[in-house]
């Protein structure tokens, strides 16, 4: 599935595509990549759909990726680089505001 949507955060573009499978720089598998640019102030955030052999995610799978990605995003565009490579603190963000929208907060 290849679909894009587009949104705008803090006066920046910001690109979403779903794809199959997402490749790093090194060709490596990914589930979620996020390109700042700050120049063009936009936002390409990246998300595989699919994993390694080709099975589909779980939608929550796929929607704690779009968070993840946002959120290294939002460091990104506020310039807490430390903060947007702390992959456990960006994970735990991720998840945290995951567990609170099925819980009916609209976050």
């Amino acid at each position: 599935m290849d679909f894009k949507t587009k949104a705008k955060l803090l006066n920046t573009d910001i690109t979403i595509r779903y794809e199959d499978a997402v490749k790093g720089d090194n060709g490596e598998y990914l589930l979620g990549r996020s390109e700042f640019d700050q120049a063009n102030s936009n936002v390409c955030i990246r998300i595989s759909t699919k994993d390694k052999t080709g099975k589909e995610f779980k939608k929550s799978q796929i929607d704690i990726t779009l968070r993840h990605e946002l959120f290294h995003a939002i460091f990104d565009m506020l310039y807490f680089t430390k903060e947007s490579e702390n992959e456990t603190l960006v994970e735990w963000l991720a998840n945290a505001t995951y567990s609170l929208n099925k819980q009916g907060f609209n976050i």
